[in-house]
This record gives structure tokens, sequence and C-alpha cells, in this order.
């Protein structure tokens, strides 16, 4: 497995660092020190990024919800920014509405990771020191986050965490936006995207889960639900397996003929489409596609718990493989 390093410019201080992997098929992994941001993953025979470039590095600084970042240290939103831990209520940071967001407004999307390089195993590890003091949850927690790119076009991304001080809630995420067709393509050779569920969360105007689901149409001979992308605007959180083992969601792409096959052992699945300006690909269609736990679910029981008792440990995987048609 090659491995490359370059500093690609600063943010304030800092040297923002890419780390490259490159399996012997020339599929290539890509991951900044800043956000833990997936910037490529590609194949030779795509010829391209599979995944939606980025903003310049002067824009990542100021942006909220840019391309292809971590999310942490939980996923989704939190209603009304508070939740009863087992001895009082918790008040977090707002940066939506009175709610919480993916992490907060200091959350792991804009913070600098130690990176970890293992080039034998196809990995990079990065290390992050969550502080009650820097995003406003509870407790201490030590992050490792490893992106592993395998022999046979896998991406494994594995994140871990150890909670310290006090019991707190854990459930991160990897934003990841495929760059997926022009809106100009013909609507018989737009993408498919299957997801393996028939169910949805029902949410209000502001998207706050509200514990209640409601069933689709299964149309997917093989998995469950089929959604019509690119279709702007679109955004839906689905109830898939838990389960490695099994398809969370699949994305087929004929006019490249690829498809990506993703897998979770978390029971959500967030997806999104919308018309990407302001990048090198203005005009190609995003496909967000978010593995993570039901989001709300400190304050709906039903959805599962992501609680993390004090010196514990948590751990949850998402996978993605590559996969040529023809």
């Amino acid at each position: 497995m090659n491995l490359t390093v370059t500093c690609i410019g600063m943010l304030a201080t800092h040297r923002v660092l890419r780390f490259e992997l490159e399996n012997q098929h020339q599929m290539r992994l890509a991951v900044l020190n800043y956000g833990g941001l997936m910037e490529e993953m590609s194949v030779l025979e795509h010829k391209g990024n599979l995944l939606l470039t980025p903003p310049e590095l002067p824009q990542l600084i100021k942006q909220k919800g840019y391309a292809n970042h971590l999310i942490g240290r939980v996923a989704g939103v939190i209603e009304n920014s508070c939740f009863m831990t087992a001895d009082r209520w918790w008040n977090l940071p707002t940066n939506y509405y009175q709610h919480t967001l993916n992490g907060g407004p200091n959350g792991f999307d804009h913070q600098f990771f130690d990176v970890e390089p293992q080039p034998e195993l196809g990995m990079l590890t990065l290390h992050y020191w969550a502080t009650e003091r820097t995003d406003g949850f509870p407790g201490n927690v030590v992050v490792s986050i490893s992106y592993q790119l395998t022999a046979d076009d896998c991406v494994h991304v594995t994140f871990k965490a150890q909670q310290l001080e006090r019991d707190g809630i854990f459930d991160p995420t990897l934003k990841t936006v495929f760059a997926v067709a022009s809106a100009a393509t013909a609507d018989l050779l737009r993408p498919q995207v299957l997801v393996n569920g028939h169910q949805r969360l029902v949410i209000d105007e502001v998207g706050i889960a509200k514990g209640l689901v409601v069933d689709e149409v299964t149309k997917g001979p093989q998995l469950g639900h089929q959604i019509n992308i690119p279709v702007v605007g679109h955004s839906a959180t689905y109830i898939v397996p838990a389960d490695l083992t099994q398809l969370a969601a699949q994305i087929t792409d004929p006019v490249s003929q690829h498809q990506i096959q993703i897998f979770s052992n978390r029971p959500g699945l967030y997806v999104a489409s919308s018309r990407q300006t302001g990048t090198e690909q203005q005009g190609i269609n995003g496909l967000t596609i978010m593995a993570q736990s039901l989001p709300n679910s400190v304050n709906i029981p039903e959805f599962g718990s992501i609680s993390i008792a004090v010196n514990a440990t948590k751990r949850y995987d998402i996978i993605y493989e590559y996969i040529k048609i023809n």
C-alpha cells in the first residue's frame, strides 16, 4: 500500500495535511487531519473522485456542513439541546434554532486530529481528545477513528471511544457526499439508490424526529425502498438493519458503471440530495449518506441508547465497498 503525505495549506497556525493511500488496483483514499475530511475515494475505472470535492481551505474554517467531514460527538438533532442523564438534565450548546445539530458548534468537523499512518495495514488512524469544556457534552472522551483501504476495494471506517470523568453519549459518523450525476443527465441514466428498509422517521417542520415511523412502498427486488436520485431537496432518515453483514444501502450509477454498497452496525441511515455550487463540481448533484443511530434517541427511549458509561468503551463501523458493474 503506497502512502503519500502532503501539506496543502494552513488554517490559522495549523498545517493541513493530506494523507493518501493507494492500493494495488490504484484505488485511492485521501484523508485530511482537519475535520477528518475524506477528501478522495477514487478508482482507476471511474477516472475521478467518487466523492464531492470539498470547498477550498479558506472556506472550510468558516463553513458548517461541508462535504465528507466527521460529525461528533453525536450525529443528528438533539431536541431543545438537552437530555436526561442518570442524575440530572444536561444542557448542550445550540447551533440549530434552539436545538443541537451534528455535534454542536464545536464538534469534530472543525477540529484538528493527530494522524497515525499504518500503510502496511492500509490504515490511517485519527486521534482526538474531546473535552467537556470544548464541545459541551458530558465528560471527556478519548476518540480514535480509523480509515482503512483494503486490497478488495473497500473503505472501512471505525469509530472508537473511551469515556472519562462521567457518563456521556457517543454516536459520531462520517458525512459522505457522493458526486452522482449531472442534472442534465437523462432520467433513465440517473443513479439508483436502494435502501434496505421500508420505514422512515416522521419529522416536524425543522427536522426533529418525534418517535414515529411511516411505512414506504417496497420497490427494490433485493433491498427495500428505492429512491429516485437526483431529486434536489430530498431528505429522510430510514431504519436499516444494524448489521455489518447486511446491506444498508446501494448506489448504482449506470453512467460510470460503478456501484457503492454501504454497510453499518447502526439502525439509522440519513439520505439527502442537493445541487452543489461553489465547488469544482458545480452543477453536479450531491448524494449525502450518513450511517448513524436514530436522531434524538437520547430523548426517545424506543430509538435505542447511545449512552456510554464512565470508563467504558464504544465502537461503531461503516463500510463502503466499490464494485465495478461491467
